[in-house]
């Protein structure tokens, strides 16, 4: 477990979602943009395919709300990041969880977690999970 910065906790949340999980939109009513507007049938399918996976490698008593991700397509590839903030017992905001979906083959290239926990105003200890492995 790190110790780490608010702003830190901030940067990463950022980098590795490319949107804030603070105050997540619904993803009926829209999706994050990167190139190109997402159909409601491609947001609508890509949570499908990664609800499991929310379900099966959540850590430390992770929950997520998954009405409340977000998709966005990755950088001109077919590949599709669905993204929800995490909560539960020390999984403070700026915690969430990603799941990256290779929509034309139905499945989960890779799933990622980080759990932020507030140790004061400005510091927490951050966990961070790839695949089901913690990263040390």
């Amino acid at each position: 477990m790190k110790k780490i910065s608010k702003a830190i906790i901030a940067m990463v949340a950022g980098w590795a979602m490319l949107f804030a999980v603070a105050s997540p939109v619904n993803a009926s009513e829209s999706s994050f943009l990167i190139n190109e507007p997402l159909s409601d049938s491609t947001v609508e399918r890509a949570i499908a395919i990664a609800e499991p996976s929310f379900d099966a490698q959540l850590r430390n008593g992770a929950e997520v709300d998954i009405k409340q991700a977000n998709v966005a397509r990755v950088n001109g590839s077919s590949s599709l990041m669905v993204a929800v903030a995490t909560s539960g017992g020390g999984h403070d905001e700026g915690s969430f969880a990603v799941a990256v979906v290779d929509a034309a083959g139905d499945v989960v290239q890779s799933f990622a977690q980080v759990q932020a926990t507030y140790t004061s105003d400005s510091t927490a200890d951050v966990k961070q999970w790839v695949d089901g492995s913690l990263l040390k």
